[in-house]
């Protein structure tokens, strides 16, 4: 790895479609820090790659929210791309839905953190394009209250697309799958409507600990998210309140002309709603 007086390795902490995330020290500012190595595709340009990343990087690193992890630096070597991040103790909506559905009040909690979230990345024209809920990290404030941030914002479309034998195989399908929009899968044009309708296949996970659409392969799952019809989340959740659920609908509507305008509108119309 380039630069590596500066920061040095001490393990591997995850790997998920973009590539590995290691734990670091950076030496020069004393602080622990986490570096993703990008798996770039590689039959295309590596240092086309690179610049592509570098750019979207700066624009992320300009970010000022709370809800959005930090991006210190980026840097390449021999084995390609990498950046260098804020390190998070904490734990993702994946891990936490394993053990319960969240609860009402924390399911605001949590919305409302990802909007906001949204809201500074998209106001600089900056898509995540792979909200899922492995990429929602939750970290607990000293008051013992949670803060959520978005992880891997806007890297997803420089990551090498997997192997159609991949998606189709099985319990071996790519987790981005269950979570994209449908003008994912027909290659429209994306904006941020995008992120809205990921986010609320991902919310719907984090109250009813299933996946709105679900399937023996990829075409099937795929299948789902173009006919739009998920199990009812007023029969799996029916303590929660109607209104609040009807909000999430919007959100996951298959025309993105049906969702929200933006993630302000859909935070905008969230507020208010009690839980119950």
């Amino acid at each position: 790895m380039a630069d590596q007086e500066r920061y040095e390795i001490q393990g591997k902490i995850g790997e998920g479609g973009l590539g590995s995330i290691y734990r670091a020290h950076d030496h020069q500012l004393n602080r622990t820090v986490a570096i993703k190595r990008i798996n770039t595709d590689p039959n295309s340009d590596q240092e086309e790659a690179f610049q592509a990343i570098l750019k979207e990087s700066h624009a992320l690193s300009a970010l000022s929210s709370t809800n959005i992890v930090s991006i210190f630096d980026i840097d390449q070597d021999e084995d390609g791309p990498y950046v260098v991040m804020e390190y998070l103790e904490g734990e993702t909506l994946e891990s936490l839905v394993k053990r319960a559905p969240l609860v009402g009040d924390d399911f605001i909690a949590a919305a409302e953190q990802a909007l906001e979230g949204l809201i500074a990345a998209h106001e600089r024209k900056l898509i995540h394009r792979d909200i899922k809920p492995s990429n929602l990290m939750f970290t607990w404030l000293p008051s013992g209250r949670f803060q959520l941030k978005l992880l891997d914002f806007g890297l997803a479309k420089f990551a090498a697309e997997p192997a159609v034998q991949t998606m189709a195989h099985g319990n071996s399908l790519m987790g981005s799958i269950y979570f994209m929009a449908p003008e994912q899968f027909s290659r429209q044009p994306l904006d941020g409507r995008t992120d809205l309708y990921s986010l609320g296949c991902v919310l719907y996970y984090s109250l009813t600990g299933t996946n709105p659409f679900e399937g023996d392969n990829a075409a099937e799952v795929m299948a789902g998210h173009i006919q739009g019809i998920y199990p009812p989340l007023d029969e799996i959740r029916p303590d929660l309140n109607p209104a609040l659920l009807r909000w999430l609908d919007q959100l996951m509507a298959r025309e993105p002309d049906d969702r929200f305008a933006d993630a302000q509108s859909a935070l905008d119309a969230l507020e208010g709603i009690p839980s119950v």
